[in-house]
């Protein structure tokens, strides 16, 4: 197969030549995304074009949220294995979706020892994008030993841009069929027929 008409190839080169400013371990936890199909009906597919574009804009992976296997949720899971528990404790929340908008990741990321409270209990609280979270002290000082914070690699794996970039082009090329086909319809039919929908 001719490897320049082929999109997966064509990205390759740029790969190891730019660095890629999206965060692949950031997600909202339990939000799952579907591929666009071609067969997808207008509102329908601007709204799911509207919210993919919302993941890029803060800078996430859109191959994440469409369960495309990557690296980094390998990464992720390893993380979550050291805790004593794989969903991050919060104090104070009767809000069970509140515990879903945290991973062990953003705390290794965000932790920030003068913020940290000691309570009477035995655990340690600390605030991290607004919420508290509470910890046990075995977790604590995992986290407060820094030795996780030098493991999380601030450069993106090739494989991981690889995936995101068919990702993102496979999406781009959907649409691109939507709207042929949409208007080979449109230019099919009699201009009576289309006075309804045009009004």
């Amino acid at each position: 197969m001719d490897a320049s008409a082929d999109p997966t190839y064509r990205w390759a080169p740029e790969l190891e030549a730019q660095h890629c400013n999206l965060d692949f371990l950031a997600r909202q936890k339990n939000v799952h995304l579907r591929h666009l199909e071609v067969s997808e009906p207008p509102l329908s597919s601007l709204e799911l074009l509207a919210t993919y574009l919302v993941v890029l804009g803060r800078g996430e992976s859109l191959a994440r949220y469409l369960g495309v296997p990557l690296l980094s949720d390998f990464v992720e899971e390893k993380f979550n294995k050291l805790f004593s528990t794989c969903s991050l404790p919060l104090a104070e929340t009767d809000n069970a979706q509140d515990s879903n908008m945290l991973s062990w990741v953003d705390v290794i990321r965000e932790f920030d020892y003068d913020q940290v409270e000691h309570t009477d209990d035995g655990t340690y609280r600390f605030p991290i994008q607004g919420l508290l979270v509470q910890i046990s002290e075995t977790d604590y000082a995992i986290i407060r030993s820094g030795i996780l914070q030098k493991l999380l690699n601030p450069w993106s794996d090739p494989r991981d841009v690889q995936e995101e970039l068919v990702t993102v082009e496979l999406a781009i090329h959907t649409r691109q069929m939507f709207s042929w086909i949409h208007l080979n319809w449109i230019q099919r039919q009699p201009v009576n027929a289309l006075t309804p929908i045009l009004a």
